[in-house]
């Protein structure tokens, strides 16, 4: 069980939520249309900006010492990082807007900037979930295009089920791993869920 939970902490660790919410809309919305090559371009910005470049920080401060482990476990370590994660989701929305993408999938990046927002501020008496916030962002955001008919009508609808399916098997391996309790587990998912799907909405009808 140990194994398992690592191995659902590792695959859907909150770096990697944006990369797979992406390609979600590329793959599964009219942006489908897009060519290849355009598509695999942005793809590479959104694992550069929200992935490479804040790993890299995160490690160069588990080296100076400004944290204690890379994992940022200590409740106390994640406040550099949280700030590097914003700046570096700010930084990918400015990213696909200057390349023309549709206002609205920057929703997925501005809701997981103010999310991470509200998690520093809750961090500094409460280790809110960092996990849940993530994978709350890609269940939202699948539930808000499937409402929005933005999705194609080969839709596969279990994928709904499924993103939904990860997100309690997520939830049950960081409380297993004694990473967070219940409350922290449920209220980092509802951080990530409102903010992702308030943003996409709203920039949705905003464009229109």
């Amino acid at each position: 069980m140990n194994i398992i939970s690592r191995i659902l902490s590792t695959l859907l660790h909150p770096l990697l939520m944006p990369v797979y919410g992406i390609f979600i809309i590329f793959f599964h919305t009219y942006l489908l249309v897009l060519n290849l090559p355009f598509k695999l371009f942005i793809l590479a910005g959104v694992f550069l900006f929200t992935c490479i470049i804040p790993a890299l920080c995160i490690y160069i401060l588990y080296k100076i010492k400004a944290i204690s482990s890379v994992t940022l476990n200590d409740r106390k370590d994640r406040l550099y990082p949280y700030i590097i994660c914003q700046l570096s989701y700010i930084s990918c929305a400015l990213f696909l807007i200057s390349h023309a993408m549709p206002l609205w999938v920057t929703g997925l990046f501005l809701g997981a900037a103010i999310s991470v927002i509200i998690s520093i501020i809750i961090n500094r008496w409460w280790k809110i979930s960092a996990h849940l916030a993530g994978i709350g962002g890609v269940v939202a955001l699948i539930y808000f295009l499937t409402g929005s008919q933005l999705m194609l009508p080969s839709f596969p609808l279990f994928l709904i089920v499924l993103w939904t399916l990860l997100a309690g098997a997520l939830g049950s391996a960081r409380i297993y791993m004694g990473r967070h309790t219940l409350g922290q587990v449920l209220a980092g998912f509802a951080n990530g869920f409102f903010w992702v799907y308030i943003c996409t909405a709203f920039l949705l009808k905003y464009q229109l």
